[in-house]
């Protein structure tokens, strides 16, 4: 190292080239004057900051730096070559945060902890709801324990899927449905109605139609909160209803009624809990969510399915 400063552990003050140190010192001395009494005031020694006991404490030590190593700690730069031109360099190094404690609440910095703890708070405070969905309720808890045990012990546990979800990947809640029985009940619709028989013969379902789905709620539309309170009855098997089919020239659905999981009603956070079948090309499934308006106004089909059908599903997160 040079004249200037002194290297200690994992800390370095300021860097000083052969013959540079008293170039280094002299334009750190002129700009300490104006930086000499907040540096005084964070330094335990008057003379050169970072000499002091607590610095022994953080076994770091800097020697025969004067105001240099004031002005480079506090993230200042300084300038040397060793032709004595000046060249300025930067020094990413905070004093405060790396030799001296710091005080909540007295001293030269409770100031700056009071801004730190006010930013803190908005942080957590603007983040509560993702904070709040990603708890589990102890009671919630203790009863899924319970459920899983009588489960065991009856000799019907199913183990859960090791499949990992990472909690940012989940987009929706849904009650899946098995799609081989949802085509089933399409061909049998279909063929006690000429009218739905000709709707659905030239749409390829067994091409667009590969999975089934009730959304429960869209963390797009609905928040992560909704998303996550279904969680409480994820893999539980729900009946599922299926009242009527809705369609138009570019979309398809089944109206669906949704069951109970031990006597607690499953509701959906759309407000047409449905069955997306079919879009034409270039519309998004949740326009499907715009089938009961279409009916009103004249631009869709509504055929009840009477009796409904009722399909078993399982609570699932996508």
């Amino acid at each position: 190292m040079g004249a200037g400063c002194q290297e200690s552990g994992d800390h370095a003050t300021a860097v000083t080239p052969e013959k540079g140190g008293r170039v280094a010192n002299r334009a750190a001395n002129r700009s300490s004057r104006k930086v000499m009494a907040a540096v005084a005031a964070d330094s335990d020694v008057g003379g050169c900051p970072g000499g002091g006991a607590r610095n022994q404490r953080r076994h770091a030590t800097v020697a025969g730096c004067g105001w240099a190593a004031a002005i480079t700690a506090r993230g200042g730069s300084v300038t040397v070559n060793k032709a004595g031109e000046e060249e300025e360099f930067a020094v990413l190094f905070i004093f405060w945060t790396s030799f001296l404690k710091l005080e909540s609440t007295k001293g030269s910095y409770a100031k700056e902890w009071e801004k730190w703890e006010k930013q803190m708070r908005e942080t957590l405070l603007s983040n509560s709801e993702y904070l709040n969905s990603i708890q589990v309720p102890f009671e919630s808890a203790v009863n899924s324990v319970l459920e899983q045990l009588r489960a065991i012990a009856k000799g019907d546990y199913t183990a859960p899927s090791t499949e990992k979800k990472r909690l940012g990947a989940i987009v929706y809640a849904c009650i899946s449905l098995p799609v081989s029985k949802i085509h089933a009940i399409i061909d049998d619709f279909a063929r006690s109605n000429p009218e739905i028989e000709a709707f659905f013969k030239d749409k390829n379902l067994t091409d667009q139609l590969q999975k089934a789905h009730v959304t429960l709620a869209h963390k797009r539309g609905h928040g992560v909160t909704a998303v996550a309170n279904y969680g409480q009855f994820l893999n539980r098997e729900v009946p599922v209803e299926l009242t009527a089919l809705l369609f138009s020239a570019k979309l398809a659905a089944f109206e669906a009624r949704l069951g109970s999981v031990d006597g607690e009603k499953i509701n959906s956070k759309n407000e047409w809990p449905h069955v997306t079948l079919w879009t034409a090309q270039g519309i998004p499934p949740k326009e499907a969510n715009n089938l009961p308006q279409l009916v009103a106004q004249g631009n869709a089909s509504r055929v009840e399915i009477n009796p409904p059908v009722t399909v078993a599903g399982r609570v699932e997160f996508f």
